[in-house]
């Protein structure tokens, strides 16, 4: 609910909403379920008319996505894209997806991770984060330091592992 509120929605009365009439379930650990095919009919909506160019979304999850959105030219406009959803394989991939999300002059939301074992962020882009950047998710990914000096931005939401892990 917190990282909800911290990107301006006002999730109690919604949330409830969404339970009452079974689209969602919370679990014991606080986190949201959905149902399959309620998780698949978003995720048409969302492709909607642009199928094929994920550039055009307003929300990224499907790595093939991704991977095309990273292989992009620069110029590429990606003001479309919202909310990215990363699970990385290689370890150079998440300062990659980092250096390309901060193009992405919308992006509320990016929750980053790396499967198979934990990886180190030495640090991130300078030009990260993006303006509107609310939350900022880092699943097995130890940051020795976010960035540089001080950041005047948006972000009220930044969720990491201990360090110490």
């Amino acid at each position: 609910m917190a990282m909800l509120d911290a990107c301006g929605f006002h999730p109690v009365i919604g949330i409830k909403v969404l339970v009452q009439k079974a689209l969602i379930t919370i679990t014991e650990y606080g986190k949201f379920d959905m149902h399959d095919l309620v998780q698949e009919m978003a995720h048409y909506i969302v492709r909607g008319e642009h199928p094929n160019n994920p550039e055009k979304h307003s929300r990224i999850w499907k790595k093939e996505d991704v991977l095309k959105i990273c292989a992009m030219d620069a110029m590429t406009n990606l003001d479309k894209i919202e909310v990215m959803y990363v699970l990385c394989s290689r370890r150079e991939e998440p300062q990659h997806v980092l250096q390309v999300a901060a193009n992405m002059k919308k992006l509320r939301c990016i929750d980053l991770g790396f499967f198979l074992e934990k990886t180190e962020l030495v640090i991130m882009p300078e030009s990260f984060p993006p303006r509107e950047l609310c939350c900022l998710t880092l699943e097995d990914i130890n940051a020795k330091q976010l960035w540089e000096g001080y950041k005047d931005d948006q972000t009220r939401w930044i969720e990491k592992p201990d360090q110490d892990t």
